[in-house]
């Protein structure tokens, strides 16, 4: 749990934006909110909209800072640019020098509220839907039950006790009290148990919520909040009795999801390798919860802004002191001249896994291979046949390899072959010599732990 509790960020600016001027509108359809939220169509479409800035905000289209707030500042990543010479971000992956100016820490934190205030609005409007079963409307409303408690959970574990809305905003504020971290947590709670009950098992439409979800988010919930024992700046300690009754709860969800997971349409693969697997992308059996993006730029919020989270933890930026090569260049396309080369998304070289990280996957764990990406492979020919890459000085140099290999045909790599591969078991210089690609030991990149360079492993969920 990583808490900010003394970083104060103001959300007025975002809900209470005035103009000094008066318009007069004009309502074309002749319907008003109250009509349109009231009726079936008009409520479904609320209930989406409590979606939207999942989508378009906290989890891939905007700035893409939230990841950074969530795990930028703990033990299994660290800065990738020398000197925190990052900004914002170098300040928050480093826990140095930042505070409420700090923009990174406002993109998610008001990208929330937004999804809050949404839900409300949706919560609010299910009393008032007229022409739908009363079933059919809890199944709708549980939707923005559960992405409330998701909303107000990501709120309260990482900025700690702030505003809580639970009415939809409908006029400028003034001030925004704070509450304490357990009243986050009775309406967490609350907004779960009616989801558990009311959510259906199966969406027609990949992405929206459903009751596996719940129970897991309950669990983790429940959890969370069991561990507040001691009272710490907006939170009021807990008695052991509620932290075990709470912990009994989480044990009892937990239990519930994995005792009837096929019910629940979810599973766990055979092969770890079809976790992260692309062909799994949308459809992952191992998903309780898909933000969902679409190749379509129309369906996007942004139009062609596409999930952009995978950014911050490549390693391969098109930067010569990284992961860099002339005959590799950023590319989505899986055949080049007849050659079959995976494709190769271009990162800003951000974030990279701390060696803790990488030493938690021991020599026989296949987790590491599904979920690191340490091969990189030729898909740029320089050679004038089209089919081949030939070694330059600056990449031998780049790598600490030998002159002997520019212009040595010996040496070219034909495309869809390995170009760079980064070893977890070191390779002595002669070693390296020997290979045609460039072996680069991951030790060397952490020789300085507090400098480490830019040859890491990056991570591969966010690939496809």
């Amino acid at each position: 749990m990583k808490i900010s509790k003394y970083i104060q960020i103001s959300l007025i600016c975002a809900m209470s934006l005035t103009c000094a001027c008066s318009l007069d509108e004009y309502n074309p359809s002749g319907i008003s909110t109250d009509q349109e939220w009231s009726t079936p169509s008009g409520f479904e479409k609320k209930i989406n909209d409590c979606y939207f800035d999942l989508i378009r905000i906290i989890y891939g289209q905007a700035e893409d800072t939230y990841l950074l707030v969530a795990e930028g500042g703990t033990d299994i990543w660290q800065d990738a640019v020398a000197g925190g010479a990052n900004g914002g971000w170098s300040q928050i992956i480093r826990y140095e020098g930042f505070g409420a100016t700090t923009g990174m820490l406002s993109e998610g934190y008001a990208g929330f509220y937004s999804v809050v205030n949404s839900c409300n609005a949706a919560i609010a409007y299910a009393s008032k839907v007229s022409g739908i079963s009363q079933d059919n409307i809890e199944a709708l409303v549980a939707e923005a039950h559960f992405i409330r408690a998701h909303a107000l959970f990501n709120i309260v574990e990482h900025w700690g006790g702030k505003y809580l809305p639970t009415t939809p905003t409908t006029a400028p504020l003034s001030s925004l009290p704070c509450s304490k971290v357990n009243e986050f947590y009775d309406i967490i709670l609350q907004d779960l148990e009616f989801a558990i009950e009311k959510l259906p098992v199966a969406q027609s439409v990949r992405g929206h919520v459903t009751r596996a979800a719940a129970y897991h988010l309950y669990a983790k919930a429940c959890l969370s909040y069991a561990s507040y024992t001691d009272g710490m700046g907006y939170s009021d300690a807990i008695t052991p009795s509620q932290s075990n009754e709470l912990i009994r709860k989480a044990q009892k969800a937990a239990d519930y999801l994995i005792d009837n997971a096929q019910s629940l349409g979810v599973k766990l693969y055979d092969n770890v390798l079809d976790v992260f697997a692309e062909k799994n992308n949308k459809m992952n059996d191992e998903a309780l919860f898909i933000v969902c993006h679409s190749s379509i730029t129309a369906y996007n919020p942004r139009g062609n802004y596409f999930n952009r989270v995978w950014k911050h933890t490549e390693a391969y930026s098109a930067n010569t002191s990284g992961i860099y090569l002339d005959g590799i260049v950023a590319s989505y396309a899986t055949e080049i001249n007849g050659f079959t080369v995976p494709k190769l998304a271009k990162g800003n070289c951000t974030m990279q896994p701390s060696k803790f990280m990488l030493d938690l996957y021991t020599d026989n764990d296949t987790r590491y291979e599904a979920f690191f990406k340490d091969t990189y492979y030729v898909n740029k020919p320089t050679e004038s046949d089209g089919f081949v890459y030939v070694w330059t000085k600056a990449d031998a140099d780049r790598f600490n390899l030998s002159d002997a290999r520019v212009g040595n045909p010996a040496y070219n790599i034909n495309l869809g072959d390995t170009a760079i591969y980064l070893s977890r078991k070191p390779f002595t210089q002669s070693e390296r010599e020997a290979c045609r690609y460039a072996v680069y030991n991951i030790d060397d990149n952490y020789a300085n732990p507090s400098e480490p360079l830019r040859f890491f492993p990056s991570l591969k969920k966010a690939d496809t």
